[in-house]
């Protein structure tokens, strides 16, 4: 070290204030909260009471021993207030949509937030392997060598993260979008008439226009339902973090 120069940096502090910034737990507590699954839960439950509502259906369900004993004259004569569970099933699915919303945008500030830190981060080593190049032997110290090393893969953790939160954020708002869709396939229903029977009366009128929105909506959710499990099952679907601090 030249006469005059300060003092290195202590192996161990090096790059510790930027890593004080960043806190995984946070972002893995994040994503654990979304409400991904249960958003999709809901919208495939309005499609299966929409299937119970199909007569065709009710009268296979019951089957022959069930038709003898007159099960499915008894669901006729008392019918499943179909448009009422699903308005509950639309409620439910509406704040379930809200809190995926503000949770996606939480997500879209800490991907934001770790971006940034990545980037000070990569800045920081290229800095310190630039100041190694000009440095002499002694500089270069194996407990330094191994901090670099240990910041890189800090770094490439970062960027998996940020990868990870960007895949789930698309997949968030695919599913918002396909909320969206269910909710004013259905709603226009019954906000364009009086009396909540009405809306029954016509989808049991139209029984093959029920049946189109059947297929529908479940041609749209199985993608979504196939995603879900591909993220699941992703090696990065838990917040990867590398292995304790190296010891000088």
């Amino acid at each position: 070290m030249k006469p005059g120069a300060p003092a290195p940096e202590p192996v161990r502090d090096l790059g510790a204030a930027l890593l004080a910034e960043v806190d995984l737990d946070a972002v893995a507590a994040r994503l654990s909260r979304l409400p991904t699954a249960a958003l999709l839960d809901a919208l495939e439950g309005v499609v299966a009471t929409l299937d119970n509502a199909d007569p065709a259906r009710r009268r296979k369900r019951a089957g022959v021993l069930g038709r003898l004993l007159g099960r499915d004259l008894v669901a006729q004569a008392q019918p499943d207030p179909v448009e009422n569970r699903i308005r509950l099933q639309l409620a439910g699915a509406q704040a379930l949509a809200v809190e995926l919303a503000e949770g996606s945008d939480a997500l879209a500030a800490l991907s934001a937030h770790l971006q940034r830190q990545t980037a000070r981060l990569d800045e920081l080593l290229a800095g310190e392997r630039l100041a190694d190049t000009e440095a002499d032997a002694a500089h270069r110290t194996v407990a330094r060598q191994r901090r670099l090393e240990h910041l890189d893969a800090i770094a490439a953790s970062w960027r998996a993260t940020v990868a990870q939160i960007a895949v789930v954020r698309d997949h968030a708002a695919l599913l918002l979008d396909r909320h969206a869709q269910v909710r004013d396939l259905l709603t226009t229903l019954w906000r364009q008439r009086a009396a909540a029977t009405a809306a029954a009366a016509q989808l049991a009128a139209d029984p093959g226009n029920e049946r189109r929105l059947r297929t529908l909506l479940r041609a749209q959710l199985i993608p979504l339902r196939a995603s879900a499990l591909q993220i699941a099952a992703s090696p990065s679907a838990d917040i990867e973090r590398p292995s304790k601090e190296p010891t000088p």
